[in-house]
C-alpha cells in the first residue's frame, strides 16, 4: 500500500502497543544476550519457592454504566484489594497502571477477580456505585508462559473489554 495514495486515507485499525523502559546501571548491566531475554526475577527478599506476581491493567474498551461511567478496576487476590485511579466520563479508558503481589508459592491453581467499578460523588443519586462487568482469570497459564496480555470480554457487560497484562517473576 501507498500511504500517500488517496484511496488508503481509510482506517485499517488500531494497533496497542506496550513499552517498559528499565535502564540498567554500571554494576548490573548484562553481559550476553542469553541474559537480556532472561526472563525478570523476582527481587531480593521473595520468598525461596515464590515470586512476584505483576498485574498491569492496560486500558479498557466499550464500558457502559446504566446511570454513569467513571470506571476504575477493583482486583481482589489473597483477601487483598487494590484498585487503579477513576476516570471520569470515559467509555474506553486508558489506565496503565501496575500492581505486585509477593506470594511463597506459584499461584497455580488460583485465580484473581477483576471487577469494572463505576462510582460518582454526586449528591442524592440511587445508583452511586454500579457494576461494569467482571472477570475471573485463571493464573496457570500465567505461571507457565511467565507472561499474558490480553483483552478479556468482560461478564455482565454488553460489549465490555478490559485489557490485562500479567507476569509471574519466580525467585531465585
Amino acid at each position: 500500500m501507498d500511504p500517500n495514495d488517496t484511496h488508503n486515507e481509510k482506517s485499517r485499525g488500531q494497533i496497542v502497543v506496550a513499552l517498559v523502559y528499565k535502564p540498567f546501571g554500571e554494576e548490573n548491566m548484562p553481559t550476553d544476550i542469553e541474559e537480556v531475554s532472561a526472563t525478570q526475577k523476582a527481587p531480593a527478599g521473595t520468598p525461596a519457592g515464590g515470586g512476584l506476581l505483576v498485574v498491569i491493567i492496560h486500558e479498557g474498551e466499550d464500558l457502559e454504566g446504566k446511570h454513569h461511567t467513571n470506571p476504575s478496576v477493583r482486583m481482589l487476590f489473597h483477601g487483598e484489594e487494590k484498585r487503579t485511579k477513576p476516570m471520569k466520563k470515559n467509555r474506553d479508558p486508558r489506565w496503565e497502571e501496575e500492581f505486585t503481589f509477593t506470594l511463597e508459592e506459584p499461584p497455580t491453581n488460583e485465580k484473581i477477580h477483576l471487577e469494572v467499578v463505576s462510582t460518582s460523588k454526586r449528591m442524592g443519586l440511587i445508583h452511586p456505585k454500579e457494576s461494569l462487568g467482571y472477570i475471573d482469570i485463571n493464573l496457570a497459564d500465567v505461571v507457565e508462559n511467565k507472561r499474558i496480555n490480553e483483552k478479556y470480554h468482560l461478564i455482565d457487560s454488553k460489549n465490555g473489554k478490559l485489557q490485562v497484562e500479567m507476569q509471574w517473576r519466580a525467585s531465585g
